[in-house]
């Protein structure tokens, strides 16, 4: 899997690419419809047999890389040795670059034949550590949040930490209880894979990820947290009362089980990623690639000319 590393991201440097020419412009079908077709124009050109299992569209009516979808040179009905799932987000911050706004970017995680979660449920509560928090013990979404902070305060050494989620009225609750716990909050307004993976990176400053968002965006963050060493895990809830549909939590290998990669490319500037930059007769794009097998991130900075 790891000879895909450098193809992967040039798919989430297409879709990235594409999407800045519209970054500010409010038409947010228009940008999810370029960066789409240019992901799945970078696919269709690498030698695999890929499946989206997991992807963006349906929930806002817009385009996107729709599960079932066969992307890949060898693509076939049935599954192969050059057989892959992907989970894609092409633009996982689509109001945030028709706004001009902060952190969104273009994520895709790949894993092997049947090994990330396939789902249509849209919304997912959803909880990141890193992994010094995950090398003690296992969180446990479902366990008050107040002991899970407690938890993860113990196992950084910290007396006070901070937690990430994004600013929605559901969480008006969750949020008065972290603060009555002594926790920090910082506030998103959307790109949760962003926040998710800011709760492994030490240098974010965020301790913990927490709350309810999109399915999709959990099973990429799940990939992209098991190759940093951290831990996910979440639960599907309802789109309308956002209470659980069924007992099952979801753990990090339920959502991506075996090896992963996870790529990642700025569309805006964020935390995580430099967007998109135009200099002289050329532009500049900033990405990270991952794999579980290996437990590394890199950073990957590339030049395109346009003139």
């Amino acid at each position: 899997m790891k000879h895909l590393l450098l193809e992967v991201v040039e798919a989430t440097e297409a879709a990235a690419l594409a999407a800045s020419r519209y970054v500010g412009s409010g038409d947010k079908l228009q940008i999810d419809k370029v960066a789409t077709d240019a992901m799945r124009d970078r696919l269709n050109q690498i030698e695999m047999n890929a499946k989206v299992v997991i992807g963006e569209g349906i929930k806002d009516g817009s385009v996107g890389l729709f599960q079932g979808e066969r992307v890949g040179l060898l693509k076939v009905a049935d599954p192969k040795p050059q057989a892959y799932d992907l989970a894609v987000d092409p633009v996982d911050g689509t109001t945030q670059t028709a706004k001009g706004g902060y952190e969104a970017m273009s994520v895709m995680a790949v894993g092997g034949f049947e090994c990330l979660l396939a789902t249509e449920v849209y919304y997912m509560h959803k909880i990141a550590v890193g992994k010094g928090v995950a090398e003690k013990i296992q969180i446990g979404i479902k366990r008050p949040i107040e002991e899970t902070v407690g938890v993860v305060k113990l196992a950084l050494g910290k007396k006070q930490v901070t937690a990430c989620m994004l600013d929605r009225p559901r969480h008006d609750s969750l949020a008065a209880r972290l603060r009555s716990c002594g926790c920090r909050i910082k506030f998103i307004q959307d790109c949760d894979v962003s926040g998710a993976i800011a709760a492994a990176l030490p240098e974010s400053g965020i301790d913990l990820f927490v709350g309810i968002g999109g399915a999709p965006e959990g099973v990429i963050a799940a990939a992209a947290l098991k190759c940093l060493g951290g831990y996910f895990e979440g639960y599907l809830v309802d789109n309308k009362t956002y209470q659980a549909v069924d007992d099952t939590v979801l753990s990090p290998d339920m959502l991506a089980k075996g090896d992963v990669m996870f790529a990642a490319t700025g569309i805006t500037e964020g935390s995580l990623l430099r967007g998109v930059r135009h200099e002289g007769k050329g532009v500049i794009t900033h990405s990270i690639i991952m794999e579980s097998a290996s437990r590394s991130l890199k950073r990957v900075e590339s030049y395109y000319e346009t003139a």
